[in-house]
């Protein structure tokens, strides 16, 4: 148990864990036993849900305000039953919808070669959708 402001994703103001900062929603007055979350797996990514959280995945060919069934739930906790899937749980589900489609920052790549006058600069942004968590099912 973590002592202090708990937030939605689970984390508290003394977890040095990176999150995305529009993920850290804080819940007040109540502790982490109270949050139903589930832990997904998308995009070759796991996230940590629970309902009203916002997330940004790898890009889905959903267009905005779809709802999203998320079928990769690899761990569910409600009120202190935690299951554990061997891979995924079975039968449980997340339903998600599509708030908006995006790309995130632009990554350079530099790629040199010495004493062979090769200087190549290669750029990236990453596609993403933005989920908002409605249910667990489960």
């Amino acid at each position: 148990m973590a002592l202090g402001l708990i937030f939605r994703d689970g984390a508290s103001v003394f977890d040095k864990k990176c999150v995305h900062k529009y993920n850290r929603v804080p819940l007040v007055g109540t502790s982490q036993e109270e949050v139903v979350y589930a832990i997904i797996k998308t995009g070759g990514k796991q996230y940590r849900v629970a309902v009203g959280d916002k997330i940004m995945v790898e890009r889905l060919p959903n267009a905005a305000g779809d709802k999203v069934t998320l079928d990769d739930v690899l761990m569910i906790e409600n009120e202190g039953n935690v299951t554990v899937g061997k891979p995924k749980v079975s039968g449980a589900q997340v339903v998600a919808t599509v708030v908006d489609e995006g790309k995130g920052r632009k990554t350079i790549h530099f790629d040199y070669r010495n004493k062979h006058r090769r200087r190549k600069t290669i750029g990236h942004r990453q596609q993403y959708t933005r989920l908002e968590i409605s249910e667990i099912r489960g």
